[in-house]
């Protein structure tokens, strides 16, 4: 057999085919390495961007219960102060059950501890004394029922944050 010009064109346009087919296919395999690497930066920003905001929501809803009980001993809190740090810690735990399918459980407790931070110690203190709860749970200008549905809130608030067991809650 032997080559003709027309042959050798053929043969060497075929080749640069295969060359331009490969330099296409590193391409394209390059395009989806990059679009794979954008993919998991835009995940973990979205995640860190989710996060932030959580954080930000739990550190409102610290500053509403500080703001409620403003340098006041558990001891001398009104119906109303107890009433609105229940609130603002029961709209941050609700935020957290809100969230506890799409994150880890560690994530979880490490989002608890962050709120716990941002409460002030007259909350925390009464929060750790769970047996011995203000006076002022028990001081409702409408009566029982308002005092009794604060106290089961405030009592869940203490299970949900851990300073309070079932073994706790054993007569």
């Amino acid at each position: 057999m032997s080559w003709h010009h027309g042959d050798y064109v053929d043969f060497f346009a075929a080749i640069g085919g295969i060359v331009s087919a490969g330099a296409a296919a590193y391409a394209a395999f390059q395009s989806r390495k990059s679009a794979n690497d954008t993919y998991r930066q835009q995940k973990e920003l979205f995640r860190f961007e989710k996060e932030r905001h959580l954080h930000d929501l739990l550190k409102a809803e610290a500053i509403k219960a500080n703001e409620s009980v403003k340098n006041t001993k558990g001891m001398d809190w009104t119906f109303f102060q107890a009433a609105n740090a229940t609130y603002a810690i029961d709209s941050a735990k609700q935020l957290l059950k809100d969230i506890n399918n799409e994150i880890a459980p560690d994530d979880l407790e490490r989002f608890k501890i962050f709120f716990l931070d941002q409460l002030c110690y007259e909350i925390t203190s009464e929060m750790n004394e769970a047996h011995n709860m203000p006076d002022g749970f028990l001081e409702s200008h409408k009566g029982f029922k308002e005092s009794r549905e604060i106290i089961t809130i405030w009592l869940d608030n203490l299970r949900f944050f851990n300073f309070l067991t079932e073994e706790d809650e054993k007569p």
